[in-house]
């Protein structure tokens, strides 16, 4: 009875939010049905109107749901041709609901061949990449198993049953749908039990394989059952923050005593629907980075104070009051959440992580991502010994508590081939350098040093070496102390193994496992390792970020890396996003590393000073006065109150903020002289018109003179022709004899416009961050 519960007080919590379409009716929900001749299902025998997206937009409207069923399948196409066109038709076609189905091209063995066309491995990570996608564009994945091969059906290139290749291709469909949390609809088992019950999969398919009507009608079923699942998530208005339901689901793997547990893409919920004498929530370690821990309290009759609901943008973002913030702790095997009185009446604890919650006690074998590269992340490691734990929180994020010796940690690994890799490893230790290490795959190693950073939440990359490795789907990277050289041995956040030789010079940035997580928001105090939401005394309308370095001390003075970020909010056919917010500022933090400075995120305002998402001041000649003496503040208070030191600061900018490097960081003679340099990335000021004021090149030259020598960074998307996005602003610089001598030109080694690239290490994200140091000195 009480999982009953928590189910139906969980539905009355959650805020759906309304979406209209033209004259105030309803938008349809748009589902996209993305996959290869099966999907798009029309051929010989089969119309368009008796495929199983055609039907099952006719069921779903029939079951009362508004909606619009797109089928965008191709014949022929494998996940990796799926990826090629997918951000592009994401953006064509906004869907809300994404059902995703290969595997029966992945799988085929052509004749001559011994290999899949997309070997597992790679359809693991291409299914990992399209689930993503989706997410990043604001649809919620589903994936969908391959309908069964029937007994006779024609064999593949090396004369093998194609069920033999498809199924493990099924498996990892099912494996990945558990991982991220999405629904599967399984065809190849329901095909399978059919096949076993006595049904001739023949009558259900033209050739064998290919649905006819009676297939198409029998797979519609259980994409209308999903879809019509999701559809009915209509929560009462009460959950703070105008959270939804998307992508929410019950998780039935994980048991916490007197909840009911629920998990989405960044959220775990417990939801305690009647009181309980629990003073501490107690749940098996996860393989995620942790945001927060926080409560709310179940409100009676799904009604909400208004206090408590989130203002609309441009207001800050809602982040739970500090009162609601509840101690979160680890050991090696258990997490735990304090919650003190907070149970005492019906509440949900949430649990904020990075990514869908995890639950892998044994680990989960990791493969090349689609850039090749092994990433092994602390949150996957499996820890053995007595003290060894991995710590979960964004400002530790690490493999720590190395004081016994005899500890050790593993990851799993699955090696599609044979293959030699530069091992790179993310190491933190303060004042306990030069244990001997050693790091093996079988009975290959590499032994190394540990290095000294200055704190063991200081982390720096290190190449170890190279090692030789063997195809296998059964190996372990161990990572061992052989000899203790004082009282702890180090932390580590990442290591990954790069294979060798030629990379590309660009890359999508999407394909690149991230190596910098943002803390989450709070308006707590600072302390080291917080990204605190601030406002300056008088500008109520006005609201700034500062992200405390890991090693913050307020007795010190440390550099400042001030941020003005992108317009939103913007998309683009190839996946990149911004909204303009400036808590959203991605390039900072990137760039600094999450230790040694404080990185500053500084608003755009309009003529009554509220922060602005679309350029700066207000329409229809959008003046910058108001941003820049606001901006001039905000310095003054993190130098004067927070640390700061006023003789370093540097200025960082993406696209909008790129041409405000100049036209705000360059407006007037006095916020001139506060900076020590700036990186630009992606434009210009003065290389084109904007709808700003003073955008003209006369104008822009004007504020460059007051650059007066100090250096520039600047960077532009890679293009096809090494240097050509950079030509237009080489061209006005030469033509207007400005002396180049101190600045710097690059392609960020990212084919996008967005500034998440800096989260990621790369060959530029190494050299911006040896020009800072060398700034900041």
């Amino acid at each position: 009875m009480a999982r009953w519960l928590s189910c139906a007080f969980f539905w009355l919590l959650l805020a759906a939010l309304p979406t209209t379409g033209r004259a105030g009716e309803p938008r349809p929900t748009v589902v996209l049905t993305l996959g290869d001749s099966i999907t798009k299902g029309v051929r010989p025998g089969v119309t368009a109107e008796q495929t199983f997206s055609t039907i099952a937009e006719k069921d779903l409207t029939a079951k009362g749901h508004t909606v619009r069923v797109i089928n965008v399948g191709i014949g022929g196409e494998n996940s990796e041709q799926a990826l090629a066109r997918l951000e592009k038709t994401l953006f064509d076609h906004h869907p809300d609901i994404v059902a995703i189905m290969y595997g029966t091209n992945d799988s085929y063995v052509d004749k001559g061949q011994s290999a899949e066309r997309i070997i597992p491995t790679r359809f693991r990570a291409n299914l990992e990449a399209i689930v993503a996608s989706v997410r990043r564009s604001g649809g919620e994945p589903v994936l969908m198993t391959e309908p069964r091969y029937a007994q006779q059906s024609p064999v593949n290139g090396i004369g093998e049953h194609c069920n033999v290749r498809l199924e493990p291709y099924a498996a990892i469909t099912r494996e990945a749908a558990g991982k991220f949390g999405t629904p599967v609809i399984d065809h190849f088992a329901a095909w399978t039990k059919a096949e076993g019950g006595g049904t001739n999969l023949r009558d259900w398919t033209t050739d064998g394989y290919h649905p006819n009507p009676a297939g198409h009608a029998e797979m519609a079923g259980r994409l209308v059952e999903t879809v019509d699942r999701i559809l009915r998530r209509k929560p009462l208005p009460g959950w703070p923050a105008g959270r939804t339901a998307t992508g929410l689901f019950e998780w039935d793997a994980l048991q916490i005593p007197g909840a009911g547990v629920f998990r989405q893409p960044g959220s775990l919920y417990l939801v305690f629907d009647q009181p309980t004498a629990t003073r501490e929530v107690v749940l098996p370690r996860l393989n995620n980075v942790v945001l927060r821990a926080w409560w709310w309290p179940i409100p009676q009759g799904g009604a909400v104070s208004p206090a408590e609901m989130p203002a609309e943008a441009p207001a800050p973002p809602w982040t739970p009051p500090v009162e609601r913030l509840l101690k979160f702790s680890q050991s090696p095997t258990e997490w735990r959440i304090a919650a003190g009185e907070a149970l005492a009446s019906p509440a949900v604890v949430v649990l904020d992580v990075v990514g869908t919650p995890r639950l892998a006690a044994e680990g989960e074998r990791i493969g090349p991502g689609r850039d090749g590269v092994l990433t092994l992340n602390a949150s996957d490691a499996i820890v053995h010994g007595e003290k060894l734990q991995f710590e979960p929180l964004t400002h530790k994020n690490t493999v720590g508590y190395w004081v016994n010796p005899a500890d050790w940690v593993e990851w799993k690994i699955d090696l599609p081939a044979p293959s030699a890799y530069q091992v790179q490893i993310l190491q933190g230790c303060g004042g306990h350098a030069g244990s001997e290490m050693i790091v093996s795959v079988g009975n290959r190693e590499l032994v190394f040093d540990v290095e000294e950073t200055g704190h063991f939440q200081n982390f720096r990359w290190r190449e170890i070496g190279t090692l030789g490795l063997e195809a296998g789907s059964a190996q372990s990277l161990e990572l061992r102390c052989r000899k203790l050289a004082k009282g702890a041995v180090m932390d580590v956040r990442q290591i990954r193994l790069v294979p060798t030789g030629p990379q590309p010079a660009s890359r999508t940035v999407w394909d690149v496992a991230p190596d910098v997580v943002l803390p989450p928001l709070t308006q707590e105090p600072p302390a080291p390792g917080r990204r605190c939401l601030m406002r300056i005394d008088g500008e109520p309308n006005a609201y700034f970020t500062v992200t405390f370095p890991t090693d913050w001390n307020p007795a010190k003075k440390f550099p400042v890396v001030a941020e003005w970020t992108g317009n939103g909010p913007y998309a683009n056919p190839q996946g990149d996003r911004s909204t303009g917010r400036v808590e959203d500022g991605e390039l900072a933090l990137g760039l600094a590393g999450t230790d040694g400075a404080i990185c500053v995120g500084l608003p755009y305002l309009d003529q009554q000073g509220a922060n602005v998402t679309q350029w700066w001041g207000s329409a229809p000649d959008h003046q910058p006065a108001t941003t820049v003496a606001h901006a001039k503040r905000v310095l003054d208070e993190v130098c004067g109150r927070w640390a700061g030191d006023p003789d370093r600061i540097v200025l960082v900018g993406f696209s909008r903020g790129a041409i405000a490097c100049n036209a705000l960081g360059l407006h007037d003679d006095e916020i001139a002289k506060r900076w020590r340099g700036m990186v630009c990335f992606s434009h210009y000021d003065g290389v084109r018109t904007w709808p700003v004021a003073g955008s003209d090149r006369v104008s822009a030259l004007t504020r460059l003179a007051r650059l007066q020598g100090r250096p520039q960074f600047l960077l532009a998307e890679s293009s096809p022709v090494a240097g050509a996005s950079l030509d237009a602003v080489r061209t006005m610089l030469t033509e207007a004899e400005v002396d180049t001598g101190r600045m710097t030109f690059a392609e960020a080694g990212f084919v996008n416009h967005d500034d998440a690239w800096a989260l990621r290490p790369s060959p530029i994200r190494a050299q911006v961050r040896a020009w800072l140091n060398d700034v900041l000195k």
